[in-house]
């Protein structure tokens, strides 16, 4: 089966908290059937079942959709991804050797903030072939 790549950011509010002598960031990346705003005019909605079969691969945690400021990765066990009834939770080990990554965390610590986290995921091309067609047809009805 042919599969892609996608890039969905989210806006949503993260909380950090200390364990362990260790630093996190938590929060829902994706809330189901809410709408998003792509762009004026264009909205998307997360479908419960849009991460099923793809939370198994190794999936990185961005800062602003720079693939060069990883703040996690499942791979490496610092970014843990759960899918209940809500959404699509995640929770992300802060490297506080990463400037990039402690600047983040001192930033949603130290007001409640808006932040926006982007994850590189893959979905399953049905999924994606569902969702154009969705837009598709939002365009032209």
């Amino acid at each position: 089966m042919d599969k892609k790549y996608q890039m969905r950011s989210s806006l949503s509010k993260f909380k950090t908290r200390d364990a362990d002598g260790k630093k996190y960031i938590n929060g829902y990346f994706a809330v189901f059937n809410s709408n998003y705003q792509l762009w004026d005019g264009a909205t998307e909605s997360v479908d419960p079942h849009a991460f099923d079969g793809a939370l198994d691969s190794d999936i990185r945690c961005l800062i602003d959709h720079d693939t060069r400021l990883v703040l996690g990765r499942t791979k490496s066990g610092t970014l843990t991804l759960k899918v209940d009834d809500k959404g699509l939770w995640g929770e992300v080990e802060i490297n506080e050797s990463d400037q990039d990554a402690m600047n983040l965390y001192a930033r949603v610590r130290s007001v409640v903030m808006w932040i926006n986290v982007v994850l590189a995921l893959r979905l399953l091309q049905k999924n994606i072939q569902r969702m154009e067609a969705e837009f598709i047809g939002r365009l032209n009805p």
